[in-house]
């Protein structure tokens, strides 16, 4: 079996909206090894400064929590990184070393409110582009506005990569949000497909399921391509 790599993920205990302490984070994160995850870059909501969500804060919890999975042999290894809600600030944040880019690379991974406007989510793209980063717009079939597949294009031709959430796919969040991110995926629009797992309920971790459905229906390699090689170049483990 192949290994994949999630690139989007809540399971560092009691800083954000996601795992709630060590012993369910621990249950996320062997759930998320059974499905073949052999690497995840945490990605702690972060929206303004709080604490439990600052850079130092989120190393602090993930050393401990690899910790952890070292003692139960568990091969999994964790990359530090954040979901970034984007804000005027943002750029600040990120060139003072407040927030994490994904596994200390140029990648960030970024959202905005559902029904942000498409021309603050262009400026936005524009804005991490011209200070030196790469855009991962998350779970991109949540924007009203990027209903229209051209946005989409114009996103990517500027410099911009699209994540959707398994969950998606696999039709766990309405029918309408599945027929869109199979459009996505028919015109290949998407560049990665990540868990965004919060919990072991209705938010758990379950890739293996969608890389199955993804090779099935879009091919072998076009599955591996957004569930291990895209997410490779983030962790710099190849370079095309």
């Amino acid at each position: 079996m192949n290994y994949y790599i999630d690139i989007h993920n809540h399971c560092l205990p009691n800083v954000d909206d996601g795992a709630k302490n060590k012993e369910e984070s621990l249950e996320m994160l062997r759930c998320t090894y059974d499905q073949g995850i052999r690497d995840i870059i945490v990605t702690p909501h972060f929206k303004k400064i709080e604490r439990g969500r600052t850079k130092e804060e989120i190393q602090r919890k993930l050393r401990e929590m690899q910790e952890a999975l070292d003692n139960e042999k568990i091969d999994l290894k964790l990359h530090i990184g954040c979901e970034l809600f984007y804000s005027s600030r943002s750029i600040e944040y990120l060139e003072n070393n407040i927030i994490a880019t994904l596994a200390d690379s140029s990648y960030i991974l970024i959202e905005f409110y559902p029904d942000e406007e498409f021309r603050k989510i262009r400026e936005a793209t524009y804005e991490l582009l011209a200070a030196g980063y790469v855009p991962i717009l998350a779970h991109v079939e949540r924007y009203q506005y990027l209903s229209d597949l051209s946005k989409v294009v114009e996103l990517i031709e500027l410099g911009a990569l699209i994540q959707v959430n398994v969950a998606s796919i696999l039709g766990k969040n309405g029918r309408k949000t599945t027929k869109y991110v199979h459009t996505l995926l028919k015109n290949r629009l998407v560049h990665f497909v990540a868990t965004d797992a919060h919990d072991m309920d209705r938010r758990r971790p379950r890739l293996l399921e969608c890389v199955h459905y993804l090779e099935k229906k879009y091919g072998i390699e076009y599955a591996d391509e957004l569930c291990t090689l895209n997410p490779k170049k983030i962790l710099k483990k190849c370079v095309e």
